[in-house]
């Protein structure tokens, strides 16, 4: 028995077990292959189906590969997320991501902290802010750069105006400026508005007057001060005189004293009225010498005294102080013509300091009248004249009445005449030329209605008309001689 167990034990029958052994394995990978068959028509049906509803089916081979990392070793600093800085970078959708899961995901849903949503609307409410305010301010800043461009233009008259306009703007709008009241008040002190600069100087503080770029408001402001003392001690001077008839006026007394006031010291008027002087303004320190030479000159005037001797007091201030062109230009122009000088060089001055001034285009006319060019002055007229900007048409039209009347031409000299009363009927000067021509052309009416419209106003038609018309004075000593004028 042993034997025979130990014959089957051994594998006596070997053939056999074999046999069978071989058998069942090939019917195994037979069943195997069946179903793997099997699996692969049930898996291409269902993607089929799935491709016909449009649903994603991953294929097998994208799946990826399972992590061999071990999640319970610790991060290098490289592998940290950098956002939270403390799990592993990398989320199942995107192994590469930066960041880890639970960031990824937050991140996907606010992208910016509460702070940075915070900052981001405030900056858009500053924006919309600063915009509303610019907005706003851009009518001042337009009636800036339209008074800068008058300056640059010399059209001084407009752009004191348009600075007064801007600052008013500024003061609606509560908008503070002190570049703008420096260049207001340069340019009314370029065309000496004095007393308009001594208003404005409150616009600016006493502590600004000691930077550089305000010197020159400082100066301004200084020079202005001095002007408006040395007008109310020359008033409290000369009003000791009280005549009615400028011949009775003490000529030699008065010019002694202003005289006198040229080196004078500088004294208070503790009696002139200050009530209305700002807090910052440059206190006077001396007399305006350029100032008294002008009353000099404004006595010599009132007294007629002859051309060259009013000439020469204009003559100083132009010689020692060029600067104030606004101040003796236009008398010295006038007696320019009266005396037969050139006066292209005084007029050229004048234009370059105000193109708006009238004065030039006026001393050249008067200059060639009393030269006797009467066509090229009466063409002078026409010119000066023709824009509807002028505004002193009434005084282009009136010397244009002289020259017509210089040329025997009285009826021409009425109609212009006429349209000079038209233009201004306030003026003494048009109402005497008017007169003038009245007698000319023996038009009582109008002559009669010039007397009427100056009774009770304390006025009357100056000696000159009312000679010429009594026959005690005749045309030459009206036109071509002394004043050269009616007055």
């Amino acid at each position: 028995m042993d034997e025979n167990k130990d014959k089957t034990l051994s594998g006596g029958n070997d053939e056999s077990y074999g046999s069978t052994f071989d058998r069942n394995t090939e019917d195994v990978k037979k069943e195997m292959e069946e179903l793997a068959a099997t699996f692969q028509r049930e898996l291409d049906k269902t993607k089929a189906e799935a491709e016909e509803k449009g649903e994603l089916i991953q294929e097998l081979e994208d799946i990826p590969e399972a992590s061999t990392r071990n999640d319970d070793e610790e991060p290098s600093e490289a592998e940290l997320c950098e956002c939270c800085g403390e799990k592993r970078r990398g989320t199942k959708a995107d192994p590469d991501s930066p960041y880890c899961e639970e960031c990824d995901l937050g991140l996907r849903h606010y992208p910016f902290s509460f702070l940075n949503i915070f900052f981001v609307v405030v900056v858009i409410a500053l924006v919309f802010y600063s915009g509303y305010v610019f907005a706003g301010r851009m009518g001042v800043l337009s009636d800036v750069y339209k008074a800068d461009k008058y300056v640059s233009q010399k059209k001084m008259d407009s752009a004191v105006t348009a600075y007064e306009d801007t600052v008013s703007a500024m003061e609606k709008a509560g908008i503070k400026g002190e570049l703008v009241y420096k260049r207001q008040i340069m340019a009314n002190y370029r065309i000496g508005y004095l007393q308009d600069i001594d208003s404005m100087s409150g616009n600016i503080n006493s502590w600004e007057l000691s930077l550089p770029h305000f010197r020159s408001v400082k100066k301004a402001m200084g020079e202005s001060a001095d002007f408006i003392a040395t007008v109310r001690k020359a008033y409290t001077i000369l009003t000791k005189y009280d005549v009615n008839d400028p011949s009775d006026f003490p000529y030699d007394d008065a010019m002694a004293a202003l005289v006198s006031l040229e080196s004078e010291p500088y004294t208070e008027d503790t009696t002139a009225d200050t009530s209305s002087a700002t807090t910052s303004s440059v206190k006077a320190t001396q007399y305006n010498k350029a100032m008294v030479y002008y009353y000099e000159y404004y006595v010599s005037v009132i007294c007629n005294k002859d051309n060259d001797e009013q000439l020469k007091y204009l003559e100083k201030i132009k010689e020692e102080y060029p600067q104030y062109i606004w101040l003796y230009g236009s008398a010295l122009g006038d007696l320019y013509a009266k005396t037969g000088k050139d006066v292209t060089e005084i007029c050229d001055k004048i234009r370059s300091n105000n193109s708006e001034d009238p004065s030039p285009d006026l001393i050249e006319i008067e200059s060639l009248r009393i030269k006797g060019d009467y066509d090229a002055a009466i063409a002078k007229c026409e010119e000066y004249a023709s824009p509807d900007d002028c505004t002193v048409k009434y005084e282009i039209y009136r010397q244009e009445a002289l020259c017509y009347i210089l040329k025997d031409d009285y009826d021409t000299a009425l109609e212009t005449a006429k349209k000079a009363y038209d233009d201004n009927g306030n003026s003494l000067e048009v109402i005497d030329t008017l007169a003038l021509c009245a007698v000319l052309k023996n038009d009582d009416a109008t002559y009669s209605s010039m007397e009427s419209l100056l009774d009770g106003s304390g006025y009357s038609l100056s000696d000159k008309v009312t000679g010429f018309k009594a026959g005690t004075v005749t045309l030459d000593d009206i036109l071509l001689k002394g004043a050269y004028d009616v007055e």
